[in-house]
């Protein structure tokens, strides 16, 4: 029997099919197997256990429901991981074939790994640095997402898992950061955080999908991001440059004549504001 390494960690609530088949066959077809798979089901009424007969005699797979809310989600679902490490996949993302085996090369006895997130042209899904290294609380926004982060199962019972006031469907204005949080609530602890941009999660760029979507993220997640500047004791300096950018940005796409953009700036100034001024 091939030993555990690592626990997917798979919340899903009411998925696209396609996509999620998508991902289950990525993860059959891995070069190496060392892993689990644990689904933890937020839809009512569940998935139809149809969809997983195809996959159950070739993968390790467990099933467990939870109540709505990702981050909640994600830590029931560490509960019943045997894994030595965790990775938290999303049910529209996938693996390259080779993408285990190469995380089994760079992973080591590092605690926290984290990598890049790209769609199928290897383009990124976010702004993500071009170099490997260590991990602060200034360039952490730049390398790391759920999707592209790995953790020693150990560390992430320790430190008590995702904030379950982060997160989607989390009930809160919080409702995004918590793939942040927890590598800055990590090195807050003086856990190292080791970044490389050579190992990559897939995933198809959002924006692509549905363009309307970038001014819903600005609504929703960009609270968060003020949040996590006040609660982790950002730099004023750091702070006024990030809304100095929304700014500029609000000003330049008004030059351009881009709606779309203008309000991304706009509700990316104000969210930040918010939150920042709201945490207690």
């Amino acid at each position: 029997m091939v030993k555990i390494k690592y626990s997917l960690i798979l919340a899903t609530l009411n998925p696209d099919i396609n996509l999620l088949k998508r991902f289950l066959d990525s993860i059959l077809i891995q070069t190496e197997k060392c892993f689990e798979l644990i689904i933890v089901d937020q839809t009512k009424p569940r998935i139809d256990d149809n969809l997983f007969e195809v996959y159950k005699n070739q993968l390790e797979i467990k099933f467990t429901t939870s109540p709505k809310g990702l981050s909640r989600a994600r830590n029931v679902g560490v509960k019943i991981a045997i894994g030595e490490y965790l990775l938290f996949p999303d049910d529209d993302c996938w693996y390259d074939k080779s993408f285990i085996s190469r995380l089994n090369k760079k992973i080591g006895s590092l605690d926290i790994l984290t990598f890049r997130a790209a769609n199928h042209n290897n383009i990124n899904i976010a702004r993500f640095d071009r170099n490997k290294g260590s991990c602060d609380k200034y360039n952490i926004w730049k390398r790391v997402s759920s999707i592209s982060l790995c953790v020693k199962r150990s560390i992430y019972i320790e430190l008590g898992g995702f904030d379950e006031k982060l997160g989607l469907g989390s009930g809160t204005l919080t409702s995004a950061g918590e793939d942040i949080e927890f590598p800055l609530r990590a090195m807050e602890n003086n856990i190292l955080v080791i970044y490389d941009p050579d190992l990559v999660s897939r995933h198809d760029i959002p924006i692509e999908r549905d363009s309307k979507l970038v001014i819903e993220r600005a609504k929703t997640h960009m609270y968060s991001v003020g949040y996590l500047y006040k609660k982790y004791k950002y730099s004023y300096i750091f702070v006024s440059y990030s809304l100095l950018k929304n700014i500029v940005g609000f000003g330049l796409y008004i030059l351009k004549f881009n709606p779309v953009m203008i309000k991304y700036h706009y509700y990316t100034f104000f969210g930040k504001v918010k939150g920042f001024f709201s945490h207690n």
